[in-house]
């Protein structure tokens, strides 16, 4: 079975990397109306934490990482504007072959044993973005291109993304 697991440059997942940058970046105020605007509790029903999920936790090892079985199921757990600042920050879509047998299934997301599973393809988290999510977000780049390229304060930790963009 494919499943889609998103992961920066060195591998980590997107709660263990991505997520501290992209939310380190909003609270100083940047693009935060493309972001999500619920309450903490519609966040955590959007994306539920794994025992909350129908999943076995039990079943759960330290070789197990978390993806999704679709790229559907992907995008409704990321908004289009996560999957654009993603890729900003070096975020990919790691497509995996997994037996289904190493796979524990929870209703929004998966966790499967890692050391079973073969990367059979790689591509920027904005990637498979629908035609209207692209269009949508096309303001959204530009705007964070121009927050790069100012003088705005970046928050020190994101220091290297400017001189990398630059």
């Amino acid at each position: 079975m494919r499943l889609y697991r998103i992961e920066d440059k060195e591998g980590f997942g997107y709660k263990e990397s991505l997520d501290t940058n992209i939310q380190n970046w909003t609270k100083e105020g940047v693009m935060g109306r493309f972001f999500f605007k619920g309450t903490d509790e519609l966040y955590f029903q959007h994306r539920p934490m794994p025992e909350n999920d129908s999943m076995d936790i039990h079943l759960i090892t330290s070789n197990h990482l978390f993806a999704f079985t679709s790229l559907k199921q992907l995008n409704h757990w990321f908004f289009p504007a996560d999957l654009v600042m993603g890729t900003f920050f070096g975020g990919k879509i790691v497509i995996y072959e997994v037996l289904e047998e190493n796979i524990v299934f929870g209703e929004s997301q998966v966790a499967f044993d890692a050391t079973k599973a073969k990367i059979i393809e790689e591509k920027t988290m904005d990637y498979y973005l629908s035609k209207e999510d692209k269009i949508s977000t096309y303001d959204f780049k530009e705007e964070l291109l121009d927050a790069i390229e100012s003088d705005f304060e970046i928050p020190t930790e994101l220091n290297t993304l400017k001189e990398n963009l630059l």
